[in-house]
């Protein structure tokens, strides 16, 4: 192999995951927003749901994603959206805390009220949406899962 091939490889396989398959360079195969040095990133987003079992019995969804923001964390809201899709529309949104210190956002609720059922778990995409004080937004998508 000649040494410009060997560099072009090495170049190639260091942009893992910058450029996906239908050509977006959102930094991820999640579908979140492409990348720009403006609007919030959200990385590592998981929607899972459980059975608690202490006290009262019910199912619990939980969803945490991290987020950063290239202006720096101290811009973004303290709020962020969870939007959870299915059948090609939302079916239950609810607002997630984002903690800046901590670089995560953080939501949970009961699948008995919000009707998310758990053992449809992978039947439902969960939207995180966080926006900085200029406006700017990002997203990320996740499948649920039943853990």
């Amino acid at each position: 192999m000649t040494r410009t091939a060997m560099l072009a490889l090495a170049v190639l396989g260091g942009c893992k995951g910058i450029l996906n398959n239908d050509g977006d360079d959102s930094g991820s195969d999640s579908g979140g927003t492409p990348v720009d040095e403006f609007s919030p990133r959200i990385t590592e987003p998981d929607a899972f749901c459980y059975e608690h079992t202490e006290g009262d019995t019910f199912f619990q969804w939980i969803i945490t994603a991290s987020v950063t923001d290239p202006q720096g964390d101290d811009t973004l809201d303290v709020w962020a959206t969870l939007e959870v899709l299915a059948g090609g529309g939302v079916v239950y949104d609810i607002d997630a805390v984002v903690d800046k210190t901590a670089g995560t956002i953080n939501t949970s609720f009961n699948a008995d009220t919000a009707g998310i059922n758990c053992d449809a778990a992978d039947t439902y995409t969960f939207r995180l949406t966080a926006r900085d004080s200029e406006g700017n937004e990002g997203t990320a998508e996740v499948a649920g899962r039943r853990q």
